[in-house]
């Protein structure tokens, strides 16, 4: 189990690397969108996914480090539009 994950973000540039940490120091990873969709959902939110690999580390609960090489995966991100 971890705690919160927090990702770190650039809302003005999605194919920017995302950070993705939690508060508890046991997921540090960065995922590198390479491209993907966007959908506006209603007149108020667009929503992105991206596709692309992740990269860093995972640490389980007996501290063991987990090396995480370009693994394929998505992220998904929303914005609330003005």
């Amino acid at each position: 189990h971890v705690g919160e994950i927090a990702f770190d973000v650039d809302p003005n540039n999605l194919l920017r690397p995302w950070r993705a940490r939690d508060n508890s120091g046991r997921v540090d990873l960065t995922f590198r969108p390479e491209g993907g969709k966007s959908v506006r959902v209603g007149p108020f939110v667009k929503y992105f996914q991206k596709c692309g690999s992740y990269s860093g580390t995972l640490t389980d609960r007996r501290g063991r480090v987990h090396v995480v090489r370009d693994y394929v995966g998505c992220a998904e991100f929303a914005r609330v539009l003005s």
